[in-house]
């Protein structure tokens, strides 16, 4: 229970009139766990004061342990620091910026912490091809990072490794292309290829015949239009076209269609032949 006291307390050494204040004498304790081990949970209360390592902490929610806490003067939470969402401390008594060119400066009780970039400052532009990067290719102004990035992981240009269409490329003089039709094709880093950019063309005509397809294979059936020829050796070729995620096309192998006269060949112990025999 509580003693009621007629007259203040008159100190005669510079002891702390709670003696769980310090560790012993005038020793701070060396850390929260030393503090908390020292203070049993039986003898605590809520805003009970400890001195740990020369910083002000006290029992601010509870008793438990992990209620001894810095004191804040402002009376606000303490401040919790996290690296990359791991809690590092909960009861931050001073933070030291460091780094080669970070900068911390103060307006008041604002802090603002400058890091920088870290730019390249060396000679420039290249001088050679290495990795991704060109010979007279600009570094000034890239940070270490990027240069680093572009030098080790290179950008990889999609390709067409194959284009096939689904008819054949051998017609008799006269014939005609069988349409619609499909194509099928593969293409190299293909996740560097921006979706929907894919056009087939009928090369010879120098026309699109589909755009702004989906980059899956074999592509929807595509009308051809009527595509004959009555000479032989005539050619009639298609390829496709996409664009990759810099913006650049890329065009595919042709696949052609030739057109032959039908020629008979072989024997016959007859001298001459009726057009039935051939």
């Amino acid at each position: 229970m509580a003693v009621n006291l007629p007259t203040g307390y008159n100190r005669t050494t510079a002891e702390p009139i709670d003696v769980l204040y310090l560790a012993s004498g005038l020793v701070p304790y060396a850390n929260v766990t030393a503090a908390n081990t020292a203070i049993a949970s039986g003898i605590r209360y809520i805003g009970q004061f400890v001195n740990v390592n020369y910083q002000l902490y006290w029992y601010a929610n509870g008793i438990t342990n992990s209620d001894l806490v810095a004191f804040s003067a402002g009376g606000g939470n303490p401040v919790a620091i996290y690296d990359e969402g791991n809690l590092l401390t909960s009861s931050v008594s001073s933070i030291d910026f460091t780094g080669a060119n970070v900068t911390a400066t103060t307006i008041g009780n604002a802090v603002t912490v400058n890091i920088p970039n870290e730019n390249y400052v060396g000679a420039s532009p290249a001088t050679i091809n290495l990795g991704g990067i060109l010979a007279s290719q600009v570094l000034s102004g890239s940070t270490l990072n990027q240069i680093i990035e572009v030098l080790l992981t290179p950008y990889q240009v999609p390709s067409f490794s194959t284009f096939t269409g689904s008819f054949t490329q051998y017609y008799e003089v006269g014939d005609s292309v069988p349409t619609p039709a499909t194509f099928s094709f593969t293409i190299l880093n293909s996740a560097n290829v921006t979706p929907n950019s894919l056009t087939i063309n009928d090369a010879t005509a120098a026309v699109p015949l589909a755009t702004s397809l989906a980059v899956t294979s074999p592509t929807t059936s595509i009308a051809l239009g009527v595509i004959t020829n009555n000479t032989q050796g005539a050619t009639n070729s298609w390829n496709a076209e996409i664009q990759d995620t810099q913006l650049t096309n890329i065009t595919s192998q042709s696949y052609t269609a030739t057109w032959y006269f039908k020629i008979y060949y072989g024997t016959d112990t007859s001298l001459t032949l009726n057009s039935t025999q051939v």
